[in-house]
């Protein structure tokens, strides 16, 4: 049962090897908090997610497990969110809100990172609890949620616009507006600038290329699948199955929209903060994405979550044959998506050939990865003080790749002399050991 369990499910994730992200967490988290804070701000998120798994790695360790539950305990969070808004805005009865909970747990994208060592699951908590505190006036508890998700992902701004947009817009269909909406922005905004200060002071703001490729029409058409799956189109395992998904994501939003007029002022209130959490993010980062390339699912986790409680809150006003139909064919293709990206996107298990390289060598050989991506899973799996980058110049290492954390003494161009020798690990994760003669 339990090989089933961390083998075909997605709990598979929570036990694979860690990639280069994972890695760059688990070091950077190890630093003293005053790099932490000073690291973050040369590189390209904000400090507070590091600085949690700080002093997570204290209490409970530094295992892929141990990491990883801190984006399980952030996604169990933002479960508990969504149940609050499914009771407390959309005022299902409890029984009901049980039941579409178990289907919003179906997404894709947030249940791969809830077993991921990064910050995104704790983006969308954060992002949850913000509307979440917003729609029920908690505005204390909405300054302090919104506040911590812009300390955590920068795209937390663009879940604020959406919030100006929505506040914008129920203010033109003549709902009440309180003077505390916008107030309660302001203060956020007036809690982030010493970081922006800091930031803007830090960092360093040349034009670099990043690996991220303008969007594409296929991107554009199927922008709702990507949203709720987190599917990038480079992996290639998935086309043939888009179109019905898509098909299904512009059907229920648009059935929405027809019964706008039939229904109460509730439900359009609704179905415009759902439609502002979901898509205004997505068209801001497109429009953004024509000059500068930024549109990638995962940065978009937030709208993702909004997505899901917009198709939830449709669904229930179909008649309840079709309803049934519609929760099924989601939970079908969320299911397929997800065996798919066991299959296809299993991470690369690189840690045996560290273990090797670790029982071959004596405590003072070298290891040299060849590809500055190893870089810090080679530093987590193995002995940092002996990882180095091999035949690299340092200003060909991109900044995207965590180049904050990789000194200019890393780098070799020259193997040493025999009898001392170094393991050169390639880009395959295959192993030589070299020496000058």
């Amino acid at each position: 049962m339990l090989e089933f369990l961390f083998s075909k499910t997605p709990l598979l994730y929570f036990v694979q090897d860690f990639w280069r992200d994972e890695a760059f967490t688990a070091i950077l988290s190890q630093k003293k908090l005053l790099d932490i804070i000073y690291l973050t701000a040369r590189d390209f998120n904000p400090p507070l997610y590091y600085i949690l798994v700080h002093f997570w790695i204290k209490l409970f360790g530094h295992s892929e497990i141990a990491i990883r539950s801190l984006s399980f305990l952030f996604f169990a969070g933002t479960a508990l969110a969504v149940f609050l808004l499914m009771e407390q805005v959309f005022k299902f009865r409890p029984k009901k809100a049980y039941i579409y909970l178990l289907v919003f747990l179906f997404n894709p994208l947030l249940l791969y990172n809830a077993f991921e060592a990064r910050m995104y699951s704790m983006l969308a908590f954060f992002a949850t609890l913000s509307w979440y505190f917003l729609k029920t006036e908690k505005r204390k508890s909405y300054v302090v949620a919104t506040t911590l998700g812009l300390y955590t992902h920068y795209f937390m701004v663009f879940v604020l616009a959406s919030q100006i947009f929505y506040i914008v817009s129920s203010h033109f269909l003549k709902k009440k507006i309180k003077l505390l909406d916008y107030k309660e922005i302001g203060l956020v905004f007036i809690f982030f600038v010493p970081w922006l200060i800091f930031l803007i002071s830090s960092h360093s703001f040349s034009k670099e290329n990043f690996w991220i490729l303008k969007p594409q029409f296929e991107t554009y058409a199927h922008m709702p699948s990507l949203l709720y799956t987190g599917y990038e189109f480079g992996f290639r395992f998935f086309q043939n199955y888009l179109f019905p998904l898509t098909i299904f994501f512009n059907i229920v939003p648009l059935y929405g929209l027809y019964k706008l007029r039939q229904q109460s002022e509730k439900y359009r209130d609704i179905f415009v903060l759902l439609t502002s959490w979901a898509f205004i993010p997505v068209f801001i980062t497109f429009g953004i994405s024509l000059f500068n390339p930024l549109f990638l699912p995962r940065y978009l986790i937030a709208s993702s979550v909004g997505l899901t409680l917009l198709i939830i809150y449709v669904i229930d006003e179909f008649p309840v044959l079709l309803k049934l139909l519609l929760i099924a064919f989601l939970i079908f293709y969320s299911s397929l998506y997800l065996q798919l990206h066991l299959q296809k996107r299993a991470k690369a298990p690189v840690k045996k050939a560290f273990y090797e390289i670790k029982l071959l060598s004596r405590g003072d050989e070298p290891l040299y990865v060849t590809d500055e991506l190893d870089f810090f899973t080679a530093q987590y799996y193995f002995d940092q003080n002996r990882i180095y980058i091999f035949s690299k110049d340092y200003g060909e290492i991109p900044s995207y790749t965590g180049k904050v954390l990789i000194p200019k003494g890393k780098i070799v161009n020259r193997l040493p002399y025999y009898p001392k020798k170094a393991f050169v690990l390639k880009d395959d994760h295959s192993y030589t050991i070299e020496a000058l003669y």
